[in-house]
């Protein structure tokens, strides 16, 4: 493992694969780049005054995947993308006081590297979908061409040592055991969701908690704490997921749709990187079932909490209680947890959709113009569209649209909830 990895991928003149969408082709890349350490940069490079318009919306997608897209003119000659993509490797290894690095060109078909010890090379086969890492020794790899090189370790100081070799490229990365690694990613291969779940009588918590380390705590009982399974901060955000979603009259955690916990998940993409390196939402829910924080089978609609967590402190085990029963809020604290501008939006959600908490957004427009016509003038916004997306950018909602559209289509609420009791009078909430 190393302290950072860049991914430097040459999108000009490799593609990925047309069966894979941007978003999924980025994230099997980082995906694998994980596994030797934590992936700090992500660059793309592409010449934008020669690109269609499906390679402009490729762009735009990657972009909103977390790869920062580098313009680079090729002044009619293809290889100055390869250029600025080695300077910039080299850049990496430097900035980071790496121990090694490497630098690939497929348009040069030369390699120039500086090696000195402990330094390792890998490569992928280009299969994103099952892709298998090969490692070879530091003194002497192969590469996918089946074309053998040597790799010269040299003593700090020593004259680089530049060779001119005919060399089809396909996955290299440098890598270091102390610092950091540069990789060279040439070739590269979400879903929308639908999203249900019930409103039935849920109240808010009153001690709403930003991780697991301030609840209380209790010891634990069903299992041997050397069997249950340990909670630590990758899977915190699953743990308020849970808890934001519980129904009242659940004794403990409650179950959840699979599509409404990807869908949540989709929100905290950011968060969801920061703690595991995942940005695919079926894949951070596939890490916590291998963990044992997910005790539902793959395959279930229907996506349960392990109720045996725990998380040691100072050497010992304490449980993770999901059966805290909320304590009732004042009545003129209702309104605290919800700012004020979305009561409204809240209360039309709740009365739209009393079984399932995703709603049409054409439905909800109607219903603004006849239920509350003045909401967008009190909250100083003229258009629908603009105030949901002020909702989202505060955590309360989940905007989705089809894949083929750009248009929005259904809105789903996750912030916080209100007892039925702080139902406006003029507002009909099914029982």
């Amino acid at each position: 493992m190393v302290k950072r990895v860049g991914v430097f991928w040459d999108l000009g003149n490799f593609q990925p694969n047309p069966t894979l969408t941007a978003c999924k082709a980025a994230n099997n890349i980082r995906e694998m780049a994980i596994q030797h350490g934590s992936v700090t940069t992500f660059n793309a490079y592409a010449d934008e005054a020669l690109e269609g318009p499906k390679a402009r919306a490729l762009q735009a997608l990657l972009c909103a995947s977390g790869v920062t897209m580098i313009h680079c003119p090729h002044f009619s000659e293809k290889r100055d993308v390869g250029q600025t993509l080695a300077v910039d490797m080299m850049a990496f290894a430097f900035d980071s006081r790496d121990d090694c690095h490497h630098n690939a060109s497929r348009h040069h078909k030369c390699i120039s590297e500086q090696w000195v010890r402990n330094a390792d090379v890998v490569s992928w086969e280009d299969d994103l979908e099952t892709p298998q890492l090969q490692v070879g020794s530091s003194q002497h790899f192969e590469l996918e061409s089946s074309s053998e090189y040597e790799i010269s370790v040299q003593e700090p100081g020593d004259i680089p040592v530049e060779r001119s070799l005919s060399l089809d490229m396909e996955w290299t990365i440098g890598s270091s055991h102390i610092d950091a690694g540069a990789a060279y990613w040439p070739l590269a291969g979400s879903e929308n969701p639908s999203v249900g779940s019930f409103w039935d009588d849920i109240t808010p918590d009153s001690t709403q908690t930003s991780s697991p380390s301030n609840s209380p705590v209790l010891q634990p009982s069903n299992l041997p704490v050397d069997l249950a399974p340990i909670l630590d901060e990758r899977f915190s955000l699953l743990v308020e997921i849970f808890r934001n979603l519980k129904r009242s009259d659940s004794p403990g955690f409650s179950k959840l749709l699979s599509k409404t916990l990807r869908c949540v998940l989709e929100m905290n993409k950011r968060r969801m990187r920061q703690a595991t390196g995942l940005s695919n939402p079926k894949k951070y829910i596939r890490l916590a079932r291998t963990e044992g924080v997910i005790i539902s089978p793959r395959g279930d609609k229907w996506i349960e909490m392990n109720p045996n967590l725990y998380k040691a402190e100072g050497g010992q085990p304490k449980t993770i209680p999901p059966d805290t029963t909320p304590t009732s809020l004042p009545s003129n604290d209702h309104h605290q947890r919800i700012p004020e501008r979305y009561i409204s939006l809240y209360w039309l959600l709740r009365e739209l959709s009393p079984s399932s908490r995703i709603v049409n957004i054409g439905a909800l427009g109607s219903s603004i113009k006849e239920r509350d016509p003045g909401l967008y003038k009190r909250v100083g916004v003229r258009h629908l569209t603009s105030f949901l997306k002020q909702a989202r950018s505060a955590g309360l909602v989940v905007l989705g649209a089809p894949e083929w559209r750009n248009s929005l289509d259904w809105v789903l609420w996750v912030g916080p909830h209100l007892p039925r009791s702080a139902a406006p009078d003029f507002y009909t909430v099914t029982t």
